[in-house]
């Protein structure tokens, strides 16, 4: 067993556990008298990898605001994935932050934000909206096929019914964002347009 690949493996244990710690027991499944949008298991585990995917990217024009300012969460679509980013987040920071989450189904203009989930219910307007926030320090997470490669920047997968991740570093780069090498060695690569890319 390689250096490199021992300290690949250990990277991956090391996210995975951040990603479980932060999956609270307050919020496990759903019971058969909760209300009919508790987030489902794949959400919980996606708004987790959310929050972490946050503490492993960069912002650069972050420091140059109000350091009171939130970071904001901006969920796009139908996804039944707000109260599960409500609960992980709350009491969390990153940067010094606090974040905000908020949901938002059909709007014309994307607003500002830092963080914006689109659900696969946008797949068929994907391209306009990435459209909008081209040119912003955006991290835009998706869970539609080709959602990379269309140019979002993190796009969630399902292999042997695990939760995964891809990421494209190229849009990352061309919305000023830095994201650490941990975290893309944890990831699938992919080039916008191609589907080419590494386990």
């Amino acid at each position: 067993m390689s250096l490199a690949f021992r300290r690949r493996r250990i990277v991956a244990v090391a996210f995975c556990l951040l990603v479980l710690a932060t999956i609270t027991p307050g919020a496990l499944p759903a019971s058969e008298s909760s209300p009919p949008r508790e987030a489902s298991l794949e959400y919980q585990i996606k708004a987790a990898f959310i929050l972490n995917f946050a503490k492993f990217v960069e912002w650069p024009s972050i420091s140059e605001k109000d350091p009171n300012l939130p970071l904001e969460i901006l969920v796009l679509g139908t996804a039944s994935i707000e109260d599960a980013l409500l609960r992980t987040v709350r009491g969390q920071t990153v940067l010094g932050r606090q974040l905000s989450v908020r949901e938002m189904s059909g709007a014309d203009q994307v607003p500002a934000c830092h963080i914006l989930f689109i659900s696969r219910s946008e797949a068929p307007r994907l391209d306009e909206i990435l459209k909008q926030v081209r040119n912003r320090c955006v991290l835009t997470i998706g869970e539609s096929a080709g959602f990379a490669e269309a140019g979002g920047v993190i796009n969630f997968t399902t292999e042997d019914n695990k939760v995964r991740f891809e990421i494209n570093p190229e849009a990352a780069e061309a919305a000023g964002l830095k994201i650490s090498s941990k975290l893309l060695s944890l990831a699938r690569i992919v080039k916008t347009g191609s589907r080419q890319g590494k386990n």
